[in-house]
């Protein structure tokens, strides 16, 4: 199942073109992630009391057509796998009321113990709560 939420650009995120700058899909992406997060009932805050943090490790992002300012778009986030480790998600953005793939992407997550800073293992809690996000559609790799 996808988790999807929508959006609408700031204008402190229009760059001179008129454009959402390229920037600010990653914090699109960000929102939509803790949204989805927040939804299953663990969110990342519960998630960092646990003494887990999930930096990025990886992110790749495919632009296919600019936003404008107050475009409404949809962002959908599923997780394409949890593993020991690590977790990948994906995220797609829409508009024109889904007609329109705005573009794709997908970041990787390793999961780090908030006090050695060494790898550790994805909560088996946050894993159970999270898979209902679980999708075998994968962006890129």
């Amino acid at each position: 199942m996808k988790f999807s939420c929508e959006m609408t650009p700031r204008y402190k995120d229009i760059d001179r073109m008129g454009y959402v700058h390229n920037s600010v899909y990653q914090v699109l992406f960000e929102e939509g992630r803790i949204a989805m997060t927040a939804s299953t009932g663990y969110t990342y805050g519960d998630l960092e009391d646990d003494g887990v943090l999930l930096p990025i490790s990886e992110a790749h992002y495919y632009y296919k057509v600019p936003i404008f300012y107050q475009d409404k778009i949809k962002v959908y986030i599923w997780i394409n796998y949890i593993k020991t480790f690590s977790m990948k998600i994906c995220f797609r953005i829409t508009k024109d009321d889904d007609k329109t793939i705005v573009a794709e992407g997908y970041s990787i997550h390793a999961a780090v113990d908030a006090a050695t800073k060494e790898f550790t293992e994805v909560p088996q809690n946050a894993a159970d709560l999270w898979g209902r996000y679980i999708e075998k559609e994968k962006i890129g790799n």
